[in-house]
């Protein structure tokens, strides 16, 4: 698989050993997997989900101690720990005003705003043509324990409502 580009002009170089087309060819395919299924796993597993859950892990037990009291890094460090595996209620529970919004998002049966959408013209082809935007854009991903999937906190740039798709 490692092709030799044969004697050098100075016997004192080594030899750079370089890979066959057919070698490289597999590697990238393997490398173009890699990174589509990188691309896909929205799922609940991976290094950021594990490293929260042994956050929480290790939280609990300290906490575990009752006269145990959380400094305010190890308060921050599990918040966002909760929030990353979509615990909003317990996060809440520490003063966390925004996952008290989030939880009660995630669990409301909200419609949306009913804004409508942008109506503007572009040239295309030296023709005028008739576009529409949404006013709506994705904050960002959230994990929702109720859908057990990653959800969009979806935001209205008209009226600033938000909710969660």
């Amino acid at each position: 698989m490692i092709r030799d580009l044969g004697e050098t002009f100075d016997d004192k170089l080594p030899r750079i050993p370089f890979l066959t087309d057919d070698a490289q060819s597999i590697i990238d395919k393997e490398q173009r997997k890699l990174a589509e299924k990188k691309a896909l796993d929205l799922s609940a597993e991976g290094t950021e989900f594990n490293r929260a859950n042994a956050i929480i892990a290790e939280t609990k037990l300290l906490l575990a101690d009752p006269n145990y009291k959380l400094n305010i890094f190890q308060t921050s460090a599990y918040i966002d720990a909760l929030k990353t595996v979509g615990r909003y209620d317990e996060a809440a529970k520490y003063g966390d005003e925004e996952s008290t919004e989030i939880w009660n998002l995630i669990w409301s049966d909200k419609d949306d705003c009913g804004c409508s959408d942008i109506q503007t013209v572009i040239l295309e082809n030296g023709k005028v043509k008739p576009v529409s935007y949404s006013r709506k854009f994705t904050r960002r991903l959230i994990f929702s324990q109720r859908r057990k999937e990653w959800v969009g906190l979806i935001v209205c740039s008209g009226c600033g409502d938000i909710s969660v798709k």
